[in-house]
């Protein structure tokens, strides 16, 4: 099918030296090269812009815009502007998209032109058992796409969209820290603009290193959602669920375990449907799934924490 659309992709990065090569990289031997690559800094310190930079000397239609200091929003929305595409692929500075990531989700837009958004999918891949854990929250949370594995969600991870549609919808907000994305997700419907889903848009997402890393993006992501409707159901759900829980424990101790214990397994399972056979069989393993209890704990008081900061208004910070 010939090309009717130019792609620039636009990531967002803030000290992303240690990982931003993984991802150029992978954009550099794309099935369906990009158009156009638009890195926006948004006041690193590390050496992402040296990184970038040097990326550059081999991959002409990469491009390096500084931001200065700015939450993730402003710099995708530095980064659309400044972008020459008609079409905006949209990733993370720590992800690595497959090789036929930029030809899948760019293809719906060639077959309808009254398309406006496409959302494709994540995976992980873990390499230490404290990952292997963390992998199981990821994957338990979002919805099953087109029969693939990985997770579905409505975010910027893996997305793109028509400049148009953009501008339409009123851009990402600025002033949160997280979750600008899925508030933008939110605005496209009522906006009057068509999105379709790609289940073979595929990018690998990095799984957060240790269980300390996890709480505190759950907790940041949950807090900026929040911040945006402090009374929503991203707010509100799990503290009434553990307020539940605890109600029925207090009732009978044994119960309120056991629910517990089965509330683990069932998002357990879920998780192991989105993984791989290997992954997959170790979180089916009884003692591993024992062991993921008080991953699911953690994180689920992280998420409360967030959302707390964010209703009792003390969730906003600077950049």
């Amino acid at each position: 099918m010939p090309r009717s659309n130019r792609i620039s992709v636009v990531v967002p990065a803030r000290d992303s030296a240690r990982y931003i090569g993984g991802l150029l990289a992978s954009l550099a031997a794309q099935t369906r090269p990009p158009d156009e690559v638009v890195v926006v800094d948004a006041g690193s310190v590390d050496g992402t812009a040296a990184a970038v930079s040097a990326a550059a000397a081999g991959f002409p239609v990469l491009r390096l815009v500084r931001a200065g200091s700015a939450f993730p929003g402003r710099a995708r929305n530095i980064g659309v502007r400044d972008s020459s595409g008609d079409v905006i692929a949209m990733t993370d500075s720590d992800t690595v998209p497959d090789p036929d990531w930029l030809s899948s989700i760019s293809a719906p837009f060639d077959s309808d032109p009254g398309l406006g958004g496409v959302f494709g999918t994540y995976y992980v891949s873990p390499e230490t058992y404290t990952q292997r854990c963390i992998a199981a929250v990821i994957m338990s949370g979002g919805k099953d796409l087109d029969g693939m594995r990985g997770a579905h969600t409505d975010s910027f991870v893996s997305a793109a969209l028509r400049k148009g549609a953009l501008e339409r919808a009123g851009w990402f907000r600025e002033d949160v820290r997280a979750g600008e994305d899925m508030e933008l997700r939110a605005r496209l419907d009522p906006a009057g603009v068509k999105v379709a889903y790609c289940g073979a848009a595929r990018v690998r997402w990095r799984t957060p290193e240790t269980l300390w890393g996890m709480m505190r993006r759950t907790a940041a992501y949950i807090r900026e959602r929040a911040l945006a409707a402090p009374f929503s159901a991203v707010a509100l759900k799990l503290p009434a669920l553990y307020l539940a829980l605890g109600a029925v424990f207090l009732f009978s101790p044994a119960a309120g375990l056991a629910l517990a214990l089965l509330g683990s397994a069932a998002r357990t399972v879920r998780a192991a449907g989105r993984l791989s056979g290997e992954e997959r069989g170790f979180l089916l393993s009884p003692l591993n799934m024992a062991a993921l209890v008080p991953v699911y704990f953690l994180n689920d008081i992280a998420a409360i924490a967030g959302a707390a900061s964010a209703v009792f208004g003390r969730g906003r910070s600077g950049l």
